[in-house]
């Protein structure tokens, strides 16, 4: 599956997971994802295929579509708006919290983490043979307290 989403041109940053089902009356129908091109129509990779419940375990690319089929895509920001309305899909939907997380909030969890340990790297300078002012363990804690916080972590 990950040689599948490597040749889709979606930056790992723009990424995400939607679930599409089938239309009854698709031009997809019969079709195989490879005999479609659908990885070039829909700048998407197929990760799942979903058929009656059950997931498909023979190789995506062989699979002939049905109207139902509910298919897992890895495919970027752009999918919804613009294969909402398509005819080829009864359903687009986006996988809760499937997006990568934002930028912004990596310099947070970045600079917190490094607070964390400068402060553990300035305490072995200063306090030699002392008990620390603050333990990795209260550091740790705290680090991921404000990570929790500040909605980097969850």
């Amino acid at each position: 599956d990950e040689e599948h989403t490597k040749k889709t041109n979606v930056d790992i940053l723009e990424r995400r997971l939607v679930q599409v089902v089938v239309a009854l009356y698709s031009p997809l129908i019969g079709k195989t994802p490879r005999e479609a091109r659908f990885r070039t129509k829909f700048d998407a990779a197929i990760v799942a295929v979903q058929r009656r419940g059950e997931r498909m375990k023979q190789k995506i690319g062989d699979i002939k579509l049905k109207g139902g089929d509910v298919l897992l895509l890895d495919t970027g920001s752009h999918f919804l708006s613009n294969y909402r309305d398509d005819k080829a899909f009864a359903l687009v939907s986006e996988v809760e919290k499937s997006s990568p997380p934002t930028r912004s909030k990596m310099w947070i969890a970045m600079s917190l983490g490094i607070s964390m340990i400068a402060v553990q790297i300035a305490q072995s300078f200063t306090r030699t043979g002392k008990e620390p002012f603050i333990s990795l363990w209260t550091g740790a804690i705290l680090t991921s307290s404000a990570m929790i916080l500040t909605r980097c972590m969850s």
